[in-house]
């Protein structure tokens, strides 16, 4: 679809754009050698050069559009300079890289501990494929170190983030995605996880108590190496602390988002406002704003911290891991297009307008039904 399309308009929700955060489409986009116009935002150019167009007016857009239709043809050279770009810097193998490495960076800098190599190994022995081989010629087969990775809530889209960094993190490691399911959101794993090859460990947190008694004994069940926590919600930072306190091992809390961003009141919460909240029977979700803005006065607890984008670098500190998606599965030879396309509904001529992503309004899509309607085409 991208590939495809004579123009792809992308924009940032207002806060992305004043803080900094880069579209993740944009990476897909442009590693599909689409036509792309976005609204201007910081770090577009050190990322995609001169390669995608912006805007600072929507009244700017018609005569964009234009441009790029007009000279599609002699732009292809350079899309597709950029396409083969975004394929060798952020491919996913090219993140799992980057995340493995910012791992062992941060058990070097932050938590004062070895590299994760085989520093014990004698001089005389040597690394195989199948682990390290002695004198004797005998290979002795070396421990994958465990990994839990939390998410702060396991049936919607926050376990996203969470899933990739897993899925990253066991290239190297025996890893587990585990966390809550908050019946507000949902009963059961996020559906788009249901069938991945990854072990998986939940419980429902239908009150407070039961959050509590859940997180403590899934804290329990397992000894880790290393406790990986997505996003500095209190959910997954209790969980991570937990199993940092059980296991006695490195926390490291990664941050994708500006997460007081989702609320009315934006600055950390003190132990005070807490206590004036649950003193008078309030907030008892953990997720909920309160819950949220004092989470911001544990982040500095984490042993080390990695981000997504330089925004929040600047904010929070810690080495940067962008957002990853495997390209592979995106190859269109493992799939047949109109075999696709009938299994919902759509025969070959059929118009269709594709939204990837979270249906929430802030998005536009409320937007693009009333603008198809007014053209009642």
């Amino acid at each position: 679809y991208y590939s495809r399309c004579g123009v792809l308009l992308n924009d940032h929700w207002d806060t992305m754009r004043q803080h900094g955060f880069i579209s993740n489409r944009l990476f897909d986009a442009a590693a599909c050698g689409a036509t792309v116009i976005s609204d201007k935002i910081a770090g577009l150019t050190e990322v995609f050069g001169d390669k995608i167009l912006t805007y600072d007016r929507a009244t700017d857009l018609p005569h964009l559009v234009s441009q790029c239709l007009s000279q599609k043809g002699t732009t292809e050279a350079g899309r597709l300079e950029l396409a083969q770009y975004i394929r060798e810097h952020h491919s996913f193998d090219r993140r799992v890289s980057e995340l493995l490495s910012a791992i062992e960076q941060l058990s070097k800098e932050k938590m004062g501990k070895a590299a994760i190599r085989y520093d014990f190994m004698q001089p005389s022995a040597s690394v195989t494929r199948d682990g390290v081989k002695s004198e004797l010629g005998c290979s002795i087969p070396t421990p994958r170190l465990k990994a839990a990775v939390v998410s702060w809530e396991m049936s919607h889209n926050p376990v996203g983030r969470a899933y990739l960094l897993a899925d990253m993190v066991q290239r190297n490691y025996d890893v587990e995605l585990i966390g809550p399911i908050f019946p507000f959101y949902g009963k059961e794993l996020w559906p788009p996880l249901k069938n991945i090859d990854m072990k998986t460990r939940t419980f429902i947190a239908d009150s407070f108590k039961a959050f509590v008694r859940g997180a403590r004994q899934l804290a329990q069940a397992q000894t880790y190496d290393y406790v990986y926590v997505s996003k500095p919600r209190f959910p997954s930072l209790f969980i991570g602390m937990l199993i940092k306190y059980y296991s006695r091992c490195p926390l490291i809390l990664d941050i994708d988002d500006c997460e007081l961003s989702f609320f009315k009141k934006r600055t950390p919460a003190s132990w005070e406002e807490l206590l004036e909240h649950l003193e008078r029977d309030e907030e008892r979700t953990p997720y909920s704003e309160i819950w949220t803005r004092f989470s911001e006065n544990l982040i500095p607890l984490a042993d080390a911290v990695t981000v997504s984008n330089i925004a929040l670098q600047e904010r929070y500190g810690g080495l940067i891991v962008r957002h990853a998606r495997n390209e592979k599965i995106f190859d269109p030879k493992l799939y047949q297009r109109q075999t696709v396309r009938s299994q919902f509904g759509y025969t070959e001529t059929d118009k269709v307008i594709l939204f990837l992503g979270t249906p929430r309004p802030h998005k536009g899509i409320f937007e693009i039904a009333q603008a198809l309607d007014t053209l009642n085409d």
